[in-house]
């Protein structure tokens, strides 16, 4: 039916877009020099990386994902990773921030 062919293409979606963010290569993260630092109102793939990164890691960017637009969700996806790893809790995406989505640092 509709309904079903509805409920098996979500969950197909939902669980491909879960397997995407499972690693950092996924997002983008090539061993490429540390982007530029980003906050609310940027753009383009930089945030979009940074997005995928924070999913990685289990904070929720909001309902629309990783869409490359640095908004109010992201900002608080950012700060709560921030805190999670000792980093100043700001909602800016730099040097330091950048290093720990990528590799994942604790402290």
């Amino acid at each position: 039916t509709t309904a079903t062919a509805t409920t098996t293409a979500t969950a197909t979606a939902t669980a491909t877009a879960q397997t995407l963010v499972q690693d950092p290569a996924m997002c983008g993260f090539d061993n490429a020099p540390t982007p530029r630092t980003i906050k609310e109102g940027a753009t383009g793939p930089t945030v979009s990386e940074a997005q995928c990164l924070l999913q990685l890691w289990g904070f929720s960017v909001g309902p629309r994902g990783v869409d490359g637009v640095f908004g109010p969700l992201t900002t608080q996806a950012a700060k709560s990773f921030q805190s999670s790893r000792n980093l100043t809790a700001d909602g800016v995406i730099g040097p330091d921030t950048w290093f720990c989505l990528r590799d994942g640092c604790t402290s």
